[in-house]
């Protein structure tokens, strides 16, 4: 189950090889594929489209998505339930050298069953074809790109909001 406990738990990223680029961007939403988790002490599932199923209860999220153009920002999605915005990030900042913009958003998920959730880039307009458009590969060798993380705490589990102290990515 999803309630009680406290601290991290779950850290899921989108990575890639290295020196891989992030994707294509298309105008408008850019599902993440959030294929690599680092922490799952909630037993979330992930799933073959990207998206993971997390187990009702309350939690406080923190995510942050790379793209490679401007006029971006990142939200989280519920799946479950018609495809409902459950948070939005900011519009990204550029970092990187001004190759790559980040944006990063968190809120508390207060979910009263089984919910899917997806990662997005949300891009004000495509990449042109580009290869980076949802983010530039820093190519060091033997790491992998990260180019979406999505971070899940719990407070206690005593009534009401126990959550206080975003995580980080």
């Amino acid at each position: 189950s999803g309630t009680g406990g406290s601290g991290v738990a779950l850290i899921a990223h989108e990575t890639r090889p290295s020196g891989t680029n992030g994707g294509v961007a298309v105008a408008g939403a850019n599902a993440r594929d959030l294929n690599t988790i680092e922490h799952n002490a909630i037993s979330a599932t992930p799933l073959p489209n990207g998206n993971i199923e997390v187990p009702a209860g309350e939690y406080f999220a923190h995510f942050r998505t790379a793209a490679g153009w401007g006029g971006n920002s990142s939200r989280l999605i519920d799946v479950t339930n018609g495809g409902a915005v459950l948070c939005s990030g900011d519009t990204g900042a550029f970092a990187y050298g001004g190759y790559i913009q980040v944006s990063q958003g968190s809120c508390l998920l207060s979910l009263s069953s089984n919910t899917e959730i997806e990662l997005q880039t949300y891009a004000a307009a495509g990449s042109y074809g580009s290869a980076w458009g949802l983010g530039y590969a820093n190519g060091t060798p033997g790491q992998p790109e990260k180019y979406a993380t999505l971070v899940l705490t719990q407070g206690g589990s005593g009534g009401g909001s126990s959550l206080t102290t975003p995580p980080t990515c």
